[in-house]
């Protein structure tokens, strides 16, 4: 069975460029618990860098990798937005960092991994 990927690198890297920043302040916005706060700023922060590095001609993470290290992103934050639910009771929060978690694996299963197609 062959899956359609219909979107490409390119476009996949500039929504993750476009998106990172709302992942990095709107749990302060929202007015998480610092330590959820925290950790969703540097996962932002490492989630922006994965996009600009696969976007040089020198490509310093692997394709498949970074396929990888996104899916891992993308459960981790489901995983940090429940515990954010545990902890402090913020259902905006949990609302937000699920439903951010969940689009970024159903982005990351849309993408076509291909050097030719970036």
């Amino acid at each position: 069975m062959l899956l359609h990927r219909p979107l490409t690198l390119h476009t996949h890297n500039a929504i993750l460029i476009a998106a990172s920043p709302l992942l990095m302040i709107v749990p302060f916005v929202l007015s998480a618990d610092p330590g959820v706060g925290f950790l969703t700023f540097f996962i932002g922060a490492f989630l922006l860098g994965v996009a600009l590095t696969s976007t040089s001609p020198r490509r310093p993470v692997p394709l498949s990798a970074h396929r990888g290290l996104e899916l891992a992103l993308g459960i981790s934050l489901i995983l940090v937005g429940i515990s954010g639910a545990l902890i402090d009771g913020a259902s905006a929060v949990t609302i937000f960092l699920v439903g951010f978690g969940a689009a970024q694996i159903a982005l990351t299963t849309a993408t076509r991994y291909t050097a030719r197609g970036a």
